[in-house]
Protein backbone atom coordinates (compact mmCIF):
# COMPACT_ATOMS: atom_id res chain seq x y z
CA UNK A 1 0.00 0.00 0.00
CA UNK A 2 1.30 3.45 -0.94
CA UNK A 3 0.74 6.71 0.88
CA UNK A 4 0.49 10.45 0.24
CA UNK A 5 0.80 13.23 2.79
CA UNK A 6 -1.96 15.78 2.24
CA UNK A 7 -2.34 19.13 3.99
CA UNK A 8 -5.92 20.45 3.93
CA UNK A 9 -7.08 23.90 4.89
CA UNK A 10 -9.64 26.57 4.06
CA UNK A 11 -8.85 29.80 2.22
CA UNK A 12 -10.39 33.21 2.54
CA UNK A 13 -12.62 33.54 -0.56
CA UNK A 14 -10.56 35.22 -3.34
CA UNK A 15 -11.74 38.36 -5.10
CA UNK A 16 -11.06 36.96 -8.61
CA UNK A 17 -9.41 40.24 -9.57
CA UNK A 18 -6.09 38.93 -10.91
CA UNK A 19 -5.19 40.37 -14.30
CA UNK A 20 -2.38 39.89 -16.78
CA UNK A 21 0.79 40.19 -14.75
CA UNK A 22 3.71 37.94 -15.65
CA UNK A 23 3.03 34.28 -15.06
CA UNK A 24 5.56 32.53 -12.77
CA UNK A 25 7.46 29.47 -13.98
CA UNK A 26 5.51 27.27 -11.58
CA UNK A 27 1.90 28.39 -11.77
CA UNK A 28 -1.59 27.40 -10.69
CA UNK A 29 -4.23 29.55 -12.35
CA UNK A 30 -7.94 29.23 -11.61
CA UNK A 31 -10.45 30.63 -14.09
CA UNK A 32 -14.22 30.88 -13.81
CA UNK A 33 -16.98 31.72 -16.25
CA UNK A 34 -20.73 31.98 -15.63
CA UNK A 35 -23.12 29.94 -17.74
CA UNK A 36 -25.35 32.93 -18.48
CA UNK A 37 -23.13 34.29 -21.24
CA UNK A 38 -24.50 36.25 -24.15
CA UNK A 39 -25.09 34.70 -27.56
CA UNK A 40 -22.04 36.42 -29.06
CA UNK A 41 -19.71 35.01 -26.40
CA UNK A 42 -21.15 31.51 -26.76
CA UNK A 43 -20.74 31.64 -30.54
CA UNK A 44 -17.10 32.68 -30.06
CA UNK A 45 -16.55 29.65 -27.84
CA UNK A 46 -18.26 27.36 -30.33
CA UNK A 47 -15.87 28.73 -32.93
CA UNK A 48 -12.99 27.20 -30.93
CA UNK A 49 -14.50 23.69 -30.95
CA UNK A 50 -13.95 20.93 -33.50
CA UNK A 51 -16.71 19.23 -35.45
CA UNK A 52 -16.93 16.21 -33.14
CA UNK A 53 -17.42 18.48 -30.12
CA UNK A 54 -20.05 20.55 -31.89
CA UNK A 55 -22.00 17.42 -32.76
CA UNK A 56 -21.80 16.20 -29.17
CA UNK A 57 -23.09 19.57 -27.94
CA UNK A 58 -26.20 19.12 -30.09
CA UNK A 59 -26.97 15.70 -28.59
CA UNK A 60 -27.62 16.91 -25.04
CA UNK A 61 -31.31 16.78 -24.11
CA UNK A 62 -31.19 19.79 -21.78
CA UNK A 63 -30.22 23.26 -22.91
CA UNK A 64 -28.26 23.95 -19.70
CA UNK A 65 -26.10 20.87 -20.32
CA UNK A 66 -25.39 22.07 -23.85
CA UNK A 67 -24.29 25.48 -22.57
CA UNK A 68 -22.02 24.00 -19.91
CA UNK A 69 -20.41 21.71 -22.47
CA UNK A 70 -19.82 24.54 -24.94
CA UNK A 71 -18.21 26.64 -22.22
CA UNK A 72 -16.24 23.69 -20.86
CA UNK A 73 -14.73 22.84 -24.24
CA UNK A 74 -14.74 26.17 -26.04
CA UNK A 75 -13.31 28.27 -23.23
CA UNK A 76 -10.85 25.52 -22.31
CA UNK A 77 -9.50 25.59 -25.87
CA UNK A 78 -9.24 29.39 -25.73
CA UNK A 79 -7.34 29.16 -22.45
CA UNK A 80 -4.92 26.50 -23.65
CA UNK A 81 -4.40 28.39 -26.90
CA UNK A 82 -3.58 31.59 -24.98
CA UNK A 83 -1.16 29.88 -22.60
CA UNK A 84 0.65 27.81 -25.22
CA UNK A 85 0.34 30.19 -28.19
CA UNK A 86 -1.73 27.69 -30.17
CA UNK A 87 -4.76 28.00 -32.40
CA UNK A 88 -7.63 26.81 -30.14
CA UNK A 89 -9.02 24.40 -32.74
CA UNK A 90 -5.59 22.81 -33.16
CA UNK A 91 -5.34 21.80 -29.50
CA UNK A 92 -5.25 17.99 -29.32
CA UNK A 93 -7.14 16.77 -26.27
CA UNK A 94 -6.72 13.19 -25.11
CA UNK A 95 -7.33 11.22 -21.91
CA UNK A 96 -5.54 8.72 -19.70
CA UNK A 97 -6.70 5.19 -18.92
CA UNK A 98 -9.02 6.58 -16.20
CA UNK A 99 -10.58 9.04 -18.70
CA UNK A 100 -8.89 12.11 -17.22
CA UNK A 101 -8.57 14.75 -20.00
CA UNK A 102 -5.03 15.76 -20.93
CA UNK A 103 -3.02 17.34 -23.72
CA UNK A 104 -1.64 14.89 -26.26
CA UNK A 105 1.53 16.85 -27.04
CA UNK A 106 2.28 18.97 -23.92
CA UNK A 107 2.88 16.63 -21.00
CA UNK A 108 4.03 19.41 -18.66
CA UNK A 109 0.82 21.41 -19.04
CA UNK A 110 -2.10 20.23 -16.93
CA UNK A 111 -5.73 21.27 -16.66
CA UNK A 112 -8.92 20.25 -14.92
CA UNK A 113 -12.56 21.38 -15.16
CA UNK A 114 -15.62 21.33 -12.94
CA UNK A 115 -19.09 22.79 -13.35
CA UNK A 116 -22.14 23.18 -11.15
CA UNK A 117 -25.14 25.47 -11.15
CA UNK A 118 -24.23 28.89 -12.52
CA UNK A 119 -20.47 28.32 -12.96
CA UNK A 120 -17.80 26.48 -14.88
CA UNK A 121 -14.33 26.56 -13.30
CA UNK A 122 -10.93 25.64 -14.74
CA UNK A 123 -7.54 24.90 -13.15
CA UNK A 124 -4.35 25.19 -15.24
CA UNK A 125 -0.84 24.44 -14.02
CA UNK A 126 2.52 23.00 -14.91
CA UNK A 127 1.76 20.42 -12.21
CA UNK A 128 -1.07 17.91 -12.08
CA UNK A 129 -4.06 19.55 -10.43
CA UNK A 130 -7.70 18.87 -9.64
CA UNK A 131 -10.67 21.16 -9.09
CA UNK A 132 -14.23 20.54 -7.94
CA UNK A 133 -17.17 22.84 -7.29
CA UNK A 134 -20.53 21.96 -5.75
CA UNK A 135 -23.53 24.03 -4.65
CA UNK A 136 -24.19 23.82 -0.91
CA UNK A 137 -27.64 22.24 -0.61
CA UNK A 138 -28.79 22.69 2.98
CA UNK A 139 -31.59 20.15 2.44
CA UNK A 140 -29.26 17.43 1.15
CA UNK A 141 -29.67 14.10 3.00
CA UNK A 142 -25.94 13.57 3.50
CA UNK A 143 -26.54 10.79 6.04
CA UNK A 144 -27.39 8.43 3.17
CA UNK A 145 -24.02 9.00 1.50
CA UNK A 146 -21.42 9.21 4.23
CA UNK A 147 -21.23 5.49 5.22
CA UNK A 148 -20.05 4.57 1.72
CA UNK A 149 -17.79 7.52 0.94
CA UNK A 150 -16.60 9.12 4.21
CA UNK A 151 -13.85 7.96 6.55
CA UNK A 152 -14.90 7.38 10.22
CA UNK A 153 -13.25 10.55 11.58
CA UNK A 154 -14.97 12.58 8.85
CA UNK A 155 -18.31 11.11 9.88
CA UNK A 156 -17.59 12.11 13.47
CA UNK A 157 -16.72 15.62 12.30
CA UNK A 158 -20.07 15.94 10.50
CA UNK A 159 -21.92 14.73 13.59
CA UNK A 160 -20.42 17.61 15.61
CA UNK A 161 -20.72 20.28 12.93
CA UNK A 162 -23.07 23.22 13.44
CA UNK A 163 -23.76 23.10 9.68
CA UNK A 164 -23.26 19.48 8.59
CA UNK A 165 -24.38 20.02 4.99
CA UNK A 166 -21.76 22.76 4.49
CA UNK A 167 -19.15 20.55 6.11
CA UNK A 168 -20.20 17.66 3.90
CA UNK A 169 -19.66 19.63 0.69
CA UNK A 170 -16.31 20.95 1.88
CA UNK A 171 -15.02 17.42 2.42
CA UNK A 172 -16.73 16.02 -0.68
CA UNK A 173 -15.15 18.59 -3.00
CA UNK A 174 -11.76 17.91 -1.43
CA UNK A 175 -12.08 14.21 -2.16
CA UNK A 176 -13.16 14.86 -5.73
CA UNK A 177 -10.42 17.42 -6.38
CA UNK A 178 -7.69 15.12 -5.08
CA UNK A 179 -8.85 12.12 -7.07
CA UNK A 180 -9.17 14.26 -10.19
CA UNK A 181 -5.63 15.55 -9.64
CA UNK A 182 -4.25 12.03 -9.43
CA UNK A 183 -6.18 11.07 -12.54
CA UNK A 184 -7.97 8.14 -10.98
CA UNK A 185 -11.49 9.58 -10.91
CA UNK A 186 -13.99 8.31 -8.36
CA UNK A 187 -12.84 5.34 -6.33
CA UNK A 188 -14.46 2.66 -4.19
CA UNK A 189 -11.84 3.51 -1.55
CA UNK A 190 -13.11 7.01 -0.76
CA UNK A 191 -14.10 5.94 2.76
CA UNK A 192 -10.40 5.34 3.47
CA UNK A 193 -9.36 8.90 2.60
CA UNK A 194 -9.56 11.54 5.34
CA UNK A 195 -9.66 15.17 4.17
CA UNK A 196 -10.24 17.02 7.43
CA UNK A 197 -8.28 20.22 8.10
CA UNK A 198 -4.62 19.62 8.88
CA UNK A 199 -2.07 17.09 7.69
CA UNK A 200 -3.42 13.69 6.68
CA UNK A 201 -1.68 10.48 5.64
CA UNK A 202 -3.80 8.98 2.86
CA UNK A 203 -3.43 5.36 1.68
CA UNK A 204 -3.34 4.98 -2.09
CA UNK A 205 -3.76 2.04 -4.50
CA UNK A 206 -0.65 3.09 -6.46
CA UNK A 207 2.28 5.46 -6.04
CA UNK A 208 2.07 9.10 -7.09
CA UNK A 209 4.75 11.76 -7.41
CA UNK A 210 5.31 13.88 -5.47
CA UNK A 211 4.23 12.38 -2.17
CA UNK A 212 3.20 15.68 -0.56
CA UNK A 213 0.02 17.50 -1.63
CA UNK A 214 -2.12 20.46 -0.66
CA UNK A 215 -5.91 20.68 -0.77
CA UNK A 216 -7.46 24.14 -0.44
CA UNK A 217 -11.17 24.93 -0.05
CA UNK A 218 -13.24 28.09 0.00
CA UNK A 219 -16.77 29.36 -0.44
CA UNK A 220 -17.43 30.92 -3.86
CA UNK A 221 -20.33 33.19 -4.73
CA UNK A 222 -21.73 32.61 -1.20
CA UNK A 223 -23.33 29.25 -2.04
CA UNK A 224 -20.68 27.01 -3.63
CA UNK A 225 -17.79 25.08 -2.16
CA UNK A 226 -14.73 24.96 -4.39
CA UNK A 227 -11.68 22.81 -3.67
CA UNK A 228 -8.27 22.58 -5.32
CA UNK A 229 -5.72 19.78 -5.08
CA UNK A 230 -2.11 20.22 -6.19
CA UNK A 231 1.43 19.12 -5.26
CA UNK A 232 3.12 20.90 -2.37
CA UNK A 233 5.57 22.73 -4.62
CA UNK A 234 5.17 26.30 -3.41
CA UNK A 235 2.34 27.03 -5.84
CA UNK A 236 0.31 30.17 -5.16
CA UNK A 237 -3.12 30.00 -6.83
CA UNK A 238 -4.18 33.00 -8.91
CA UNK A 239 -7.85 33.64 -9.64
CA UNK A 240 -9.19 35.07 -12.91
CA UNK A 241 -12.61 36.01 -14.24
CA UNK A 242 -13.16 34.90 -17.80
CA UNK A 243 -13.28 38.45 -19.22
CA UNK A 244 -9.55 39.08 -18.71
CA UNK A 245 -8.47 36.26 -21.03
CA UNK A 246 -7.60 38.61 -23.87
CA UNK A 247 -5.12 40.57 -21.73
CA UNK A 248 -3.68 37.54 -19.92
CA UNK A 249 -0.09 36.78 -20.96
CA UNK A 250 0.42 33.86 -23.34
Amino acid sequence: MFQANVFCDELTPPDWMDTGRTRPVNFLDIWRTPVNLGREDLEAMKGCMNEEELQKAERFHHHDDTIRYIIGRGFLRRLIGAYLNLEPKSVELSQNRYNKPLLASHHNFHFNISHAGDWVVFALSNYSTGIDIEPVDLSFAYQEVVPQFFEPSEIGYLAKSASPQRSFFKIWTRKEAFLKATGWGLSDQLNQYCFLDGRQAIPLPEAIEPGDWEVKSFIMDKKYYLSLAFPAAGLQPRFFNWEVLEIHPS
